[in-house]
C-alpha cells in the first residue's frame, strides 16, 4: 500500500460519523444522484477492502469496555446483513464457517 492510501486509511479511520458526514457532503458537492450512484459503486469494493484494515487499527487503541460494546453490536448487524437473500441452508453455513473462525 502506498503513502497516500495509508494516510487516508488512517484519517478517515479515525474521524467521527459527524466528519464523516461533512466531508462526504463536501466531497459530493455539486454531483448528480447518477454520478453519486455511479461514484458509490466503484467505491464499494475499495470500501470493503479497507474496512478489515481500519478496524485492525482502530479497536486495539479502544478502551476495552468500548471495543467489547464494539464486538457485540458489529457482529450482530454484519451477520443479519449478510443473510440477506439466503436460503436456510445458505444461512447455517455462513454462521457455521463464522463459528469456525471463532
Amino acid at each position: 500500500m502506498g503513502m497516500m492510501e495509508e494516510m487516508m486509511e488512517k484519517m478517515v479511520c479515525g474521524m467521527s460519523q459527524e466528519d464523516r458526514r461533512k466531508m462526504m457532503e463536501k466531497f459530493f458537492a455539486g454531483t448528480t444522484v447518477e454520478d453519486k450512484q455511479g461514484l458509490m459503486g466503484k467505491a464499494m469494493p475499495r470500501m470493503m477492502e479497507m474496512m478489515p484494515k481500519c478496524v485492525e487499527m482502530v479497536v486495539p487503541q479502544m478502551p476495552k469496555e468500548d471495543r467489547v460494546e464494539f464486538v457485540v453490536g458489529i457482529i450482530p448487524l454484519l451477520m443479519e446483513k449478510a443473510r440477506t437473500g439466503m436460503s436456510e441452508d445458505e444461512q447455517r453455513d455462513l454462521k457455521a464457517r463464522v463459528a469456525e473462525k471463532l
